[in-house]
């Protein structure tokens, strides 16, 4: 046929040559000719292919055998479409490769997380679906179709260590593979997002009109689309709900004034008609509600007579907060500053731990912060909110409430509190106790009156655990104050002619907590240095329990001779204590049982371990003083609130300024104070832990420091100081 076409342009190039006037005739001829050769030509073209077709039979065999045979070679396809799945995130895909194989052949390379929806014809029959990951093909998750009619596979694609495909399956059914797409505008999100998902569309997307969080799709109306509704789209196209905000928080923050005699009834709250809650005579009201923009009306009534109240119209258009004070009447209620106001802060706060507060103190760090409906219990018993510990509290610290919330706070007298939570206890123990109580405790030596602070820092724990609370008490900052007696073994000093008031000071200093004085004739003793000492009840050198009572006798100055002044008592003395030898006696046995070490007088170890210098007590971090042990003592401040602790950078560290404050003590005395190791991590928004090592030294001596503070709503910290 090519070959005919070749021949007629030929002859056309002559004609325009300059030979149409020469062969006009024939080249009529020739045209018809031509004409008569194409639709030979095209006739033989049909015959050739019906003959290839017809697999050789002849143009004009009409036998049913030969109409079988060519209806058996039609190739027949079908639709086949792909409903994936796709689990996994972004980063899998960026570190494997993925893909999947039809019929062993490349056909999809999974690249992103998201649902994955192809279109493809096949040939009927039997198909293997196939996966490689990276280089090799996963011949275990081989997927056999048998591809009968358009249909869809389904099925999940997962990677944790390893290529995961479930629930596959497959359904005569494309449907999901071309949606009409209706118009979402006018719509309330939340009902567009549930209409879009019951035709199946999965991945639809919403965002604000001015770039705000939407939190609760209620709120929100949609105002845009990036579809055109009546397109026909795949279930996977992306979808983009642009969307406004229509609902809005509306709080009331209102306060009712209390009439002592008349008018003291309570009202009813209703909003656009409907009641939505009581205000009790002279209580603080809150209350939190959802409203859709426009405008709105909010009524007060007497709770007994409907006819009496108020009535304020709110213009909504964004979150508002309604603060006002109510004022009862018998003919009226007063509405009085009345205010909308944008926006709802402040009307939640974070309950703190006020337990082993003293009530008074509670009460007013919770009302502080904001709560105002803080209840006392038992509250027919508190007369004075100072004389009452709270034991509990119904609202957990840390929880975020409204501030109108009730908070109970349960409380038992501080006698009883005190009585029953520290007096008996030893040192660790008490730690412990008031530690597990918020308690913040203050160390007496009952013996001496004096604070205990030096000598506890020097003693090890077996030695804590023989100073035993005697009584307890609050002190005027609400500290409790712990008085300490000893009860390890001492030995009794020889107080033979002392004047009374040396001796008392001589048996305060060996620790003696329980000493009575008294003199030989029965009468009073008006100034301890008119009388001298005459008789003691436990030996000289014996070694006796430091919480064993002992009595001494005095006779006046002038009338004691000096003949009577020995070392020893009386024998009289003696016969009185004899009930008390044998206790002497095994007392003495025990202390010789022990070490020869521990006899030896104050060591170099000792003397080391002064030497390290610890925050004065009068400092932001001495006043945290929590205890020591064996080789530690641990600075401590976990509530956030007493010695209220800031962060503070020092060096490349993060630190507290109490421990700020003494770093740079130490390094005004000449030590060289080095930052070890810094570390900051964050769990979680709004919650920080910054931990850090020190190493002190100078040319004698040298410890190590750790230090760890979280950082949330307030600051935390504990300094632990490692002595050499």
């Amino acid at each position: 046929m090519y070959g005919y076409f070749k021949k007629l342009i030929v002859f056309v190039r002559e004609i325009y040559e300059g030979f149409v006037m020469k062969y006009s005739v024939r080249i009529i001829v020739i045209f018809l000719l031509s004409l008569l050769i194409l639709a030979g030509c095209e006739e033989n073209s049909k015959t050739s292919m019906v003959q290839s077709s017809e697999q050789g039979t002849n143009q004009e065999s009409d036998s049913e055998g030969d109409v079988a045979s060519s209806e058996e070679s039609v190739i027949v396809m079908h639709k086949l479409y792909f409903d994936v799945n796709v689990t996994s995130s972004e980063d899998v895909f960026q570190n494997h490769s993925i893909e999947l194989y039809l019929d062993e052949q490349p056909f999809h390379k999974f690249e992103d997380g998201k649902y994955y929806t192809e279109l493809a014809e096949v040939e009927e029959g039997n198909h293997v679906i196939s996966f490689k990951v990276d280089d090799a093909i996963l011949n275990d998750l081989n997927q056999n179709v048998n591809v009968n009619a358009d249909m869809s596979i389904v099925f999940t694609l997962g990677f944790n260590d390893s290529l995961d495909i479930t629930s596959f399956g497959t359904s005569e059914s494309i449907a999901d593979s071309a949606i009409v797409y209706d118009s979402m505008e006018n719509v309330a999100l939340d009902k567009a997002i549930e209409d879009l998902a019951n035709k199946h569309f999965v991945n639809v997307r919403y965002e604000s009109n001015d770039s705000t969080s939407i939190l609760d799709t209620s709120e929100w109306l949609v105002v845009g689309q990036n579809v055109s509704p009546g397109s026909q789209l795949d279930k996977a196209e992306e979808i983009v709900l642009t969307c406004r905000k229509v609902y809005f928080q509306l709080y009331f923050d209102l306060s009712f004034d209390q009439n002592i005699f008349l008018a003291t009834y309570d009202i009813e709250v209703y909003l656009d008609g409907e009641k939505i809650d009581t205000i009790p005579h002279g209580k603080n009201f809150t209350y939190s509600t959802k409203l859709k923009e426009g405008e709105h009306t909010a009524t007060f009534y007497k709770s007994t007579d409907n006819k009496v109240f108020s009535e304020k119209k709110i213009n909504i258009t964004t979150d508002s907060t309604l603060s006002g004070r109510l004022h009862s009447n018998n003919k009226d209620i007063e509405l009085n500053n009345f205010v909308l106001n944008n926006g709802i802060a402040d009307t939640s706060f974070e309950v703190v731990n006020v337990v082993g507060m003293q009530l008074d103190k509670a009460l007013s760090v919770l009302g502080g912060i904001g709560f105002t409906n803080v209840v006392k219990e038992p509250s027919d018993d508190i007369w004075m909110d100072s004389n009452w510990i709270v034991t509990a509290q119904s609202v957990s610290a840390g929880t975020k409430v409204d501030k109108n919330t009730k908070i109970v706070l349960n409380s038992v007298k501080k006698e009883a509190y005190l009585s029953s939570n520290y007096v008996s206890l030893n040192m660790n123990d008490a730690a412990k106790k008031a530690k597990e109580l918020n308690n913040e405790i203050l160390y007496v030596d009952y013996a001496k009156n004096m604070y205990m602070t030096n000598k506890i820092s020097t003693m090890d724990e077996n030695e804590k655990k023989l100073w035993i609370v005697k009584q307890a008490s609050f002190n005027s900052e609400g500290k409790i104050q712990l008085d300490f007696i000893y009860t390890g073994m001492v030995e009794m000093p020889n107080l033979m002619a002392n004047n009374l008031a040396d001796a008392l000071v001589t048996l305060k200093n060996a620790e003696f907590s329980d000493v009575e004085s008294k003199t030989q004739d029965g009468s009073y003793i008006w100034d301890n240095s008119d009388w001298k000492v005459v008789s003691q009840s436990v030996s000289a050198g014996t070694k006796v329990n430091a919480n064993k009572k002992i009595v001494i006798t005095v006779g006046k100055n002038d009338a004691v001779q000096a003949t009577t002044q020995t070392s020893s008592p009386p024998l009289k003395e003696e016969t009185q204590d004899s009930s008390d030898a044998s206790a002497e006696k095994e007392a003495k046995a025990e202390e010789n049982s022990v070490d020869s070490s521990s006899t030896e007088p104050e060591s170099v170890t000792e003397i080391k371990k002064a030497e390290v210098v610890l925050p004065d007590r009068s400092s932001k971090l001495g006043r945290d003083y929590d205890s020591k042990g064996d080789s530690t003592v641990y600075y401590i401040n976990v509530d956030g609130i007493s010695n209220k602790p800031k962060l503070k950078n020092w060096g490349k560290a993060t630190v507290t300024d109490g421990v700020a404050e003494y770093l740079d003590s130490l390094k005004e005395q000449n030590f060289k104070v080095e930052i070890v190791s810094t570390d900051k991590q964050t769990p979680h928004s709004g919650f920080t832990i910054y931990d850090s090592s020190f190493k002190v030294s100078n040319s004698e001596i040298s410890w190590t420091m750790d230090l760890s503070i979280e950082s949330e709503k307030y600051v935390e910290y504990e300094l632990d100081i490692h002595l050499p």
